[in-house]
């Protein structure tokens, strides 16, 4: 019988079997490689966030509130525009020409750098962080309530300042949420 000099049907299709194989065992990786960089991210930018708030804390013994700047208490929630502006300071910035943000961070200090355009502070996955700040319950008592595992409820912690992303999955109280307060 007479070989030809080119592949067969088989020899052709079985080696487009093994490259989609071999790009398939790739993707997965890079995959798994991309869910831990965004969770590495989003635990450094915790990190960072919840240091910046310690670090208001220890300039001006209280978090923003009512005895700054006369008005109703100022709940931070989330990385906001507010919150945003009270850790960024002055930075040149016009909008800190307001008295109102001026009194929210009566020092005047830089606590994280932020690019001017900043409104809000996103994690990874495009959800704000949380925050929670110790509200004082007569007087600062360093404990604060935080959501629970497996959400629905909440748990005290001794901490002044909690932040937290609710994770890939958008939920909060679920094991992907990366906390200030929880074991990483």
């Amino acid at each position: 019988m007479k070989r030809s000099n080119g592949f067969t049907l088989v020899e052709v299709v079985v080696a487009i079997g093994i490259i989609m194989l071999l790009a398939s065992l790739l993707m997965g990786g890079l995959n798994a490689a991309m869910r831990r960089a965004r969770k590495t991210r989003a635990r450094r930018n915790v990190s960072q966030i919840t240091t910046a708030w310690k670090g208001y804390y220890a300039d001006n013994r209280r978090f923003p509130d009512a005895s700054f700047s006369g008005e109703a208490s100022v709940i931070v929630t989330e990385m906001d525009a507010t919150a945003i502006q009270i850790l960024r300071g002055p930075s040149g910035d016009s909008a800190y020409d307001d008295p109102e943000y001026q009194a929210k961070n009566p020092r005047e200090q830089e606590y994280m750098d932020f690019h001017k355009a900043v409104t809000e502070f996103l994690d990874p996955w495009k959800n704000p962080y949380r925050i929670i700040l110790d509200e004082g319950r007569g007087g600062y008592d360093g404990i604060i309530s935080v959501p629970t595992l497996g959400g629905g409820g909440t748990e005290e912690v001794r901490q002044s300042v909690a932040v937290y992303s609710i994770g890939p999955d958008g939920e909060e109280g679920t094991a992907d949420d990366v906390c200030s307060w929880r074991d990483r």
